[in-house]
């Protein structure tokens, strides 16, 4: 898959998007101050269990 500035690559791993309905399961993030960043689903699963193992257990 390639957008108006070439490839989409995964800004954690690297990874590319084959497929243009695989994009669809990738996460987009805009930023004004950095380049906007593409995530795909398996770094953004293991930034989600991150975010996760941080939460005081009172949470859950």
């Amino acid at each position: 898959m390639t957008t108006d500035r070439g490839p989409v690559r995964c800004s954690v791993c690297g990874a590319t998007a084959a497929d243009p309905a695989v994009l669809l399961q990738w996460m987009y993030e805009p930023a004004a101050a950095r380049p906007a960043a593409w995530t795909c689903p398996d770094c953004q699963r293991d930034v989600l269990r991150g975010i996760e193992s941080r939460l005081p257990p009172e949470w859950w």
